[in-house]
């Protein structure tokens, strides 16, 4: 009994190693992207000045009308991947995961008009992140947010040569009632009110899982 107890935790941890092998695209050059809506267009800009994939059109990084204008609604200084909702007020800056060994790093932060709502780290959203896809340039969360194959809104990051990578790919986002779903690659589900960026709620099998096969192999053991 315990043989089989430990042979079923070890493949349940296998299989969420396996599970996690899609890596998890980042894109840390310079971008522009048009809300699902078209009204807006986000700029991303190198602060170093090295800005070949944008032009010199837009001069800073934020949020424009996209009508042509020239003047950022609001503006920024840092340069991250996003998922960019419709209303062009709020981003959702991803951050780029380097491993440290604590999961401390930055996974999502909520901003409003430039302004940091709320941000999560690896460890607030993932029961054990030990067991995420690692590679040479650190660790991933949730499926690839620059992946063809996943569902997204037809936002897209451009750069200069008329590619268009879609840049919401991996979270659903519903403009009416102002949220973002993503799912982890351990099978959580989040869903935040992106105004906020709070958790609206979670479904995280993973966690329960675990519980109750540690409560098993517990039972198993003593009895």
């Amino acid at each position: 009994m315990r043989k089989f107890i430990f042979t079923v935790l070890f493949f349940f941890n296998l299989s969420l190693i396996v599970f996690a092998q899609h890596p998890d695209s980042g894109w840390s050059y310079s971008y522009t992207a048009e809300t699902a809506d078209k009204k807006y267009i986000f700029v991303m800009r190198n602060p170093n000045g090295d800005d070949y994939l944008v032009g010199d059109k837009y001069k800073q990084s934020g949020m424009y009308l996209n009508d042509g204008s020239t003047t950022p609604l609001w503006t920024l200084n840092w340069r991250n991947s996003i998922y960019l909702p419709n209303d062009g007020k709020h981003i959702i800056r991803l951050g780029r995961l380097n491993y440290s060994a604590t999961y401390r790093e930055e996974g999502f932060t909520f901003i409003a008009e430039g302004k940091v709502l709320n941000t999560y780290q690896t460890k607030d959203l993932i029961t054990f992140p030990f067991l995420l896809p690692h590679h040479s340039n650190g660790y991933d969360i949730h499926y690839s947010r620059l992946a063809p194959n996943l569902p997204n809104d037809g936002v897209l990051m451009k750069v200069d040569n008329g590619a268009g990578y879609p840049l919401n790919s991996g979270a659903t986002f519903d403009s009416e009632k102002k949220t973002m779903q993503i799912e982890t690659f351990h099978g959580d589900k989040y869903l935040f009110d992106f105004t906020t960026g709070n958790i609206i709620s979670s479904f995280r099998p993973s966690r329960n899982l675990a519980i109750g096969l540690f409560c098993i192999l517990v039972i198993a053991y003593f009895f």
